[in-house]
């Protein structure tokens, strides 16, 4: 596990110029949230929230259906759908999409609580 952090350590340090502004990739999901905190003790990386919650959205509807990037929001399942993940004061102009929140117990309309999607996988 260490050569893998030490490969994240790599991937992140270097300034990219050029070409490779492109080929960078804009976010990286791991498989297991837990592996956001392994790092952050051996390296001292800090994790953010929003990339956890991200992360656990994603393995968990992800076991079920495929899930895609989206300019509208930070995710698109196969059948169009859109869903925006975040804390509880998340919001968001549009009203095509679902906005999967954090903090929250009881969800109302598109606002659909994130511990939810774990009852998925």
């Amino acid at each position: 596990m260490r050569e893998v952090i030490d490969y994240f350590e790599k991937a992140f340090s270097k300034k990219a110029k050029g070409f490779s502004l492109l080929r960078k990739p804009q976010k990286i999901y791991l498989e297991n949230t837990n592996l956001f905190y392994l790092i952050e003790q051996e390296k001292g990386f800090t994790i953010e929230k929003g990339s956890i919650r991200e992360t656990f959205f994603l393995n968990q509807l992800g076991s079920l259906k495929k899930l895609y990037y989206s300019d509208k929001a930070d995710f698109m399942d196969s059948e169009g759908r859109l869903f925006e993940v975040g804390g509880k004061k998340k919001k968001t102009s549009s009203g095509d999409i679902f906005l999967v929140v954090d903090d929250i117990i009881v969800g109302f309309r598109k606002r659909i609580p994130l511990w939810l999607f774990g009852f998925l996988y």
